[in-house]
């Protein structure tokens, strides 16, 4: 037979399990207070075992529930594993997801909030924002087995792929550069999506060779007169089992023009590190001369490639990082093609987003 009693007691230390009688222990999951310290008050349980039994087991049959001091079954375990009495609480239904407007949200669709500028926002596209940015209370007081990078990764991969270019208008400029700095603890963890880090804008291109794959761009802190360049796309293809892309930039109007003034065409290589700051990276697009040797062995309706323009015939570099499925964040650097050059950066940090159809 097993007894168990529920108490109010004044302790000053305890261990896990403290003998306080014949066939009885004490326990309770608290560690001792550092010396000097203050006694708790804690809510405890002291189980008895009747002669014959094994850690409050009787040695054979069925287990019975013993009567508490109180009269009341151990159905009505309030104990400090159970302190709310949970599993004795009805299932009730959960409430339906209601944004700030008051309006229930229509059946099948993800839980959103609207804005106080009447912009939807969902949910979990909010967990990326506040990631970037999380307040106190969420970050962990001992970091030693959290990976933020890792934790960022799950909450863009929970955003369905034809909402993720949502955070391009999301985004502000700091978390952008944020986003850089997060995904640079991925590298902490030597075995952390490196199967998916390298290839994340590889792997496409080389399994679709005829079809070119579009990624969605924004970059920050770029100069009034470089404005056009500020959201842009990227556009990649295969070649001879390479990968290649362009730079479309400007909007509807001047695509025309800077298809024939400054394709910007490059190269796709993996590489692990940025040049100028031996920082760790999982790509760069080298963008050379032009790449005018895919003259005549483009995509249909490419333009032709030509020799890049000031400032991007000085050695430019992309060198990008992946944050989370079908998004990377990048830093482009002017590295120039003297060997006595210092290198500069190029605008600020950019985040490319996956284009679905």
């Amino acid at each position: 037979m097993v007894a168990v009693a529920m108490f109010d007691v004044q302790v000053a230390c305890c261990s896990r399990s403290i003998p306080v009688g014949p066939g009885c222990k004490f326990r309770s999951p608290f560690r001792p207070p550092a010396a000097g310290g203050r006694a708790r008050r804690l809510q405890v349980r002291i189980v008895c075992s009747a002669p014959g039994s094994t850690n409050g087991r009787p040695g054979g049959g069925v287990d019975r529930a013993a009567e508490t001091f109180n009269g009341s079954s151990m159905s009505d375990d309030i104990s400090v594993k159970n302190p709310a009495n949970y599993a004795q609480q009805e299932q009730r239904p959960r409430k339906k997801t209601v944004p700030a407007s008051g309006r229930e949200i229509p059946e099948g669709e993800d839980p959103f909030r609207l804005l106080e500028n009447g912009q939807k926002v969902y949910l979990d596209e909010l967990d990326v924002i506040s990631l970037l940015e999380p307040p106190t209370y969420l970050r962990p007081h001992q970091s030693f087995n959290y990976n933020h990078a890792a934790f960022l990764w799950k909450k863009i991969g929970d955003i369905p792929e034809e909402r993720r270019h949502r955070l391009l208008d999301l985004l502000l400029p700091r978390q952008i550069t944020k986003l850089w700095d997060i995904a640079g603890l991925r590298y902490d963890d030597p075995d952390l999506f490196v199967e998916d880090a390298g290839g994340l804008i590889s792997k496409p291109a080389l399994q679709n060779p005829g079809k070119p794959i579009v990624w969605d761009g924004r970059v920050t802190n770029v100069p009034w007169y470089y404005t056009p360049f500020s959201r842009f796309q990227k556009v990649f293809f295969s070649k001879s089992g390479k990968v290649f892309g362009r730079v479309k930039t400007g909007g509807y109007l001047l695509h025309g023009i800077q298809g024939k003034v400054a394709p910007l065409y490059f190269e796709v290589q993996q590489v692990d590190q940025v040049m100028a700051t031996d920082e760790f990276c999982d790509l760069v697009f080298e963008y050379g001369d032009g790449q005018l040797h895919l003259k005549g062995s483009l995509p249909s309706g490419f333009p032709q490639p030509v020799t890049h323009l000031p400032p991007f015939n000085d050695k430019l570099c992309d060198y990008l990082r992946a944050v989370g499925p079908g998004v990377v964040v990048g830093q482009g650097w002017i590295e120039g093609l003297d060997l006595e050059q210092i290198p500069r950066r190029l605008f600020g940090e950019f985040v490319m987003i996956q284009k679905y159809e």
